[in-house]
Parts: structure tokens; C-alpha cells; sequence
């Protein structure tokens, strides 16, 4: 039961991110058709519009699972609540520190803000997200397993 509730929260992130892209591309046609003076009549670099994406949805695989296990740890909504938006503030903070690629609040816009300013792709913060969230996933599990989380 936890664990179906975990793939749905990422099903739902994936969704919410394929909506994004989606939305993006359909932004610079209604550019295109309303503003041509734009230059927006090209190919679509769909590499450089995927890619992003796809960063930003695996490297938040830790804080998609931190969420999800605070949330049905507790049953009251503050706590989820206000835990999600201390950690997201604590996050801009960090985010231009030296330690927010170790920050999973952090990690995705860290990374996606180097990849815009032509930096090396930060392969050891963007695994820490994605393999973060798989390893903390059964840890949830475990101390989830013996609660009623309906």
C-alpha cells in the first residue's frame, strides 16, 4: 500500500512535468503564430527540451520520497504542510551554498541552473537524487508498514 502510494506520487510528478513540457511547446507556437517577428518558425530542439525535464523529475526522486513518507507519517495536513515549505525556503537558501548539491530541496535547480550557464553536467548530485529517493523508499516502507495510512 505504500509503496502503491509512492508510484502514484510519481506518476503524478511525471505527469505534472510531461504538462510542462508540453505547455512549453505549446507556448512557442502560439508565439510563432501570434508574433512571427519573434523567429520562433524553426525546428523544435526537442533534445534541449526534454533533457531538462527529465533532470529535473529523476534528481527530485528524494524529496518526492522525503514528501510522501512525511506525509503519511503524520495524519495531520499542517505537518506535511508546513515541513514543505520550511524545506522548500531552506532550499533557496542553500541552493547557492557550497553544500546545496547535498541539499535534495536543492539539487534540481542547482543542477538545471549549471546546465543553463554551460557548466559539466553534476553527475554525483543528480545520482544522489535519483538513486536517493529509490534508497530512502524502502526505509519509508519499513516505518510505514505497521501504521494505517488509509
Amino acid at each position: 500500500m505504500v509503496a502503491a502510494k509512492q508510484v502514484a506520487a510519481a506518476a503524478l510528478m511525471g505527469l505534472s512535468h510531461g504538462a510542462l513540457l508540453a505547455f512549453t511547446v505549446l507556448d512557442g507556437h502560439l508565439l510563432w503564430l501570434l508574433r512571427p517577428d519573434l523567429g520562433f518558425h524553426v525546428a523544435l530542439p526537442w533534445p534541449d527540451l526534454v533533457k531538462p525535464v527529465g533532470v529535473i523529475y529523476l534528481a527530485s526522486g528524494l524529496i518526492l520520497t522525503i514528501h510522501t513518507w512525511i506525509g503519511l507519517r503524520w495524519r495531520n495536513f499542517a505537518v506535511a504542510s508546513a515541513a514543505g515549505i520550511v524545506l522548500t525556503v531552506a532550499g533557496m537558501v542553500a541552493i547557492n551554498s557550497r553544500w546545496g548539491g547535498y541539499y535534495p530541496w536543492a539539487l534540481a535547480g542547482g543542477i538545471i541552473n549549471a546546465l543553463h550557464k554551460g557548466e559539466p553536467f553534476r553527475l554525483a548530485e543528480f545520482l544522489f537524487g535519483a538513486l536517493g529517493g529509490a534508497a530512502v523508499a524502502p526505509l519509508a516502507c519499513r516505518d510505514l508498514v505497521r501504521r494505517d495510512v488509509l
